[in-house]
């Protein structure tokens, strides 16, 4: 195994990713919280999940994180009993005596069963674990050329979502699943790839388009077979759905909680101003996620930025039309980004959104230029 995944001159890599891998595990159970942008809610949603298995909770149990985040020293802001009732929001709300963050906890419940051996707060050795699969899954399993994958490992060593590392946040988490998606998908492994596509979606749901995309490649593919004769079995659409369903998970638990598919569509952290609307959508604004100096794109690597643009007439040209797919979801899910009221949110580096939106940039200029 080792000669064939690190031949001869390449058995270097192999110590330098062990190294990485080790100090980043290191790292994980060593490393201190920081109070920074959204954590509060995750963290909530992780202490909870870990203590009474629910995203949610009641007035007692927002008492008793509110009790353990003061011990420590984190979120001095928090205030179980100054939590608004819905659909008014200050991060959470309540509804008839349950209370819910923003956010959903796709990653809270992915991170948990680490959480549970050793932070409960944070799950820091989780963000670490995903993020050296990122690197080593890039070598190991990136269909290109050596050339490619060195390219691939050395752009993840040094990404931007590096710094989203100390943040109690899902930036890690979207950022790994969003290239397991693609990976799976440039290994012909759909179904896996619908999979992790719909993971990012159930934390996100501007990432739609991905698993949406991937599950229409699916429907060309089956459909493919049956024009040519070929038999399209039943098992493959009942797994394609059971992969793809992780996207309906928190919308209709939601539509059962508080009667709305999605919470961070419809709180209002002012009375009468709707947080998300087509109305806040501007080229402006995907402009700068692109090619603004203090948070854009450009700043991790402009090479790579420009290629996305120019790469796409290209393809347009010498007609090969197959490979548009991927820069067509990128707009798509950037557009969908854009129509959030709160736009200039805390980050550290790269807009929260530019940073995971980041890794389908890398792999589309990767990919393209390798082929």
């Amino acid at each position: 195994v080792m000669e064939r995944c690190f031949p001869g001159r390449w058995s270097w890599l192999f110590i330098v990713l062990c190294v990485v891998t080790i100090e980043m595990c290191a790292w994980g159970w060593r490393n201190e919280m920081r109070s920074e942008g959204d954590g509060a809610e995750y963290c909530f949603m992780l202490h909870n999940f870990r203590s009474h298995f629910s995203i949610c909770g009641t007035a007692g149990q927002m008492r008793e994180f509110g009790d353990a985040i003061r011990q420590s020293g984190y979120f001095p802001w928090f205030k179980a009993e100054s939590i608004p009732e819905w659909p008014l929001s200050n991060g959470f709300t309540r509804k008839e005596d349950v209370y819910f963050s923003n956010h959903t906890g796709t990653y809270v419940i992915c991170a948990s069963p680490i959480a549970m051996v050793h932070k409960w707060l944070t799950g820091d050795e989780f963000k670490g674990m995903m993020w050296f699969g990122v690197v080593w899954s890039s070598w190991l399993f990136f269909p290109g050329s050596r050339v490619a994958k060195l390219a691939l490992v050395i752009a993840h060593l040094f990404s931007p979502v590096n710094r989203y590392l100390v943040w109690p946040h899902a930036e890690v988490f979207l950022y790994a699943m969003i290239w397991f998606a693609l990976l799976a998908f440039f290994n012909r492994k759909v179904k896996w790839a619908a999979f992790f596509g719909a993971m990012v979606a159930s934390q996100n749901q501007s990432a739609v388009f991905l698993p949406m995309a991937i599950g229409i490649w699916f429907v060309i593919l089956e459909a493919r077979k049956i024009i040519t004769g070929q038999r399209s079995q039943i098992s493959d659409w009942v797994l394609m759905c059971l992969a793809m369903s992780p996207v309906l998970a928190h919308p209709l638990f939601y539509l059962y909680k508080v009667g709305c598919p999605s919470i961070i569509a419809k709180v209002q952290c002012l009375p009468d101003v709707v947080p998300v609307s087509v109305a806040y959508f501007s080229p402006e604004r995907i402009w700068s996620l692109f090619f603004d100096l203090d948070q854009g794109m450009v700043l991790a690597n402009g090479l790579a930025v420009v290629c996305v643009f120019l790469l796409p007439c290209r393809g347009f040209l010498s007609c090969r039309f197959s490979t548009l797919w991927l820069p067509a979801v990128l707009f798509v899910i950037l557009a969908a980004c854009c129509t959030i009221i709160n736009w200039n949110s805390g980050c550290s580096g790269l807009s929260r959104y530019a940073v995971w939106l980041y890794v389908i940039v890398l792999a589309y200029v990767v990919m393209e230029f390798d082929s």
